[in-house]
């Protein structure tokens, strides 16, 4: 039985109530009609401008990610708003993988693990004062980011599942 779909969003308020509200209407209609109940995944792409900070660190996770998964090439991996069907949030919250590489994990289990759908909308983003990448120490989370990625790769070239997955009853059929 399919329960969902769940929604999740950063808490730094970088997206508005309206948007989560349109990105699920959204979402939703992505992957209607689709045999992928419980596989999928869609994350928010940013559009619009957004610090240098942000830009030049976007630019660097996103090749840092396109070039350890090549499957997830185009799509937006540190997005704050994600909205996933209820298979794929079993698998990645069992993992244990969070912050940056959660949100990679996410949208690997959902295209490559789970052969499911995988997709983006549009989202208006802004940067807001207190923000994970604002301020000082950005240097700092970029190595983060790096090092977090890196290692859900080489967790993923092992073999790494998480684990407990069949405890959920989490498998490929529908």
């Amino acid at each position: 039985m399919e329960v969902g779909p769940v929604i999740m969003v950063d808490g730094d308020n970088s997206v508005s109530f309206t948007q989560i509200c349109s990105h699920l209407k959204s979402s939703v209609e992505l992957v209607e009609g689709s045999s992928s109940t419980g596989r999928w995944a869609v994350t928010g792409y940013r559009v619009g401008g957004g610090s240098i900070k942000r830009r030049v660190l976007r630019a660097g996770f996103r090749g840092l990610v396109n070039t350890l998964f090549p499957g997830l090439s185009g799509l937006d991996s540190q997005s704050g708003l994600k909205v996933y069907g209820c298979s794929n949030f079993a698998i990645s919250c069992l993992s244990g993988v969070g912050g940056w590489g959660g949100d990679v994990e996410v949208l690997h289990n959902a295209k490559v693990k789970l052969e499911g759908k995988v997709g983006t909308v549009e989202v208006e983003w802004r940067d807001v004062e207190g923000g994970t990448l604002m301020g000082r120490g950005w240097g700092k989370r970029a190595k983060d980011m790096a090092g977090e990625v890196t290692r859900l790769r080489i967790k993923t070239l092992l073999g790494g599942r998480g684990g407990r997955e069949e405890e959920v009853g989490t498998s490929r059929e529908s």
